[in-house]
Formats: C-alpha cells, structure tokens, sequence
C-alpha cells in the first residue's frame, strides 16, 4: 500500500516538473520567434517619406 502512495507521488511530480519545462521552453522558442519576426519586418524605406517633406519644406 505505502509502495504505491510513493510510485503516484513520484509519477505527479515528475508530471509536473516535465509540464513546467515545457512551458518554460515554449515560452522561450515564443519569444525567440517574435523577436526574430520583429527583426524581418523591418522595412528597408525610412519611415519619413521624403516627398511629403520637400513638398512641406516648398510651402513655407
């Protein structure tokens, strides 16, 4: 009786400590991911379109 008691306790926390390496790596290859994602969206175009500048810049 105390043989099984002790082999369900070993067999949960074994479950969980899997559970939380999981979660821990899932959260790390997650984040891994949006930031590479972050890096290639970057647009090769400034953000300042110069036309609208040198139009501006020609009205005052």
């Amino acid at each position: 009786m105390m043989y099984d008691i002790n082999l369900i306790t070993t067999i949960i926390g074994f479950g969980m400590s899997s559970i939380f390496i999981v979660f821990i790596c899932t959260r790390l290859i997650c984040k891994r991911l949006q930031v590479t994602d972050f890096r290639g969206n970057v647009d090769d175009e400034p953000e300042i379109d110069l036309e609208q500048v040198f139009n501006l810049l020609g009205r005052l």
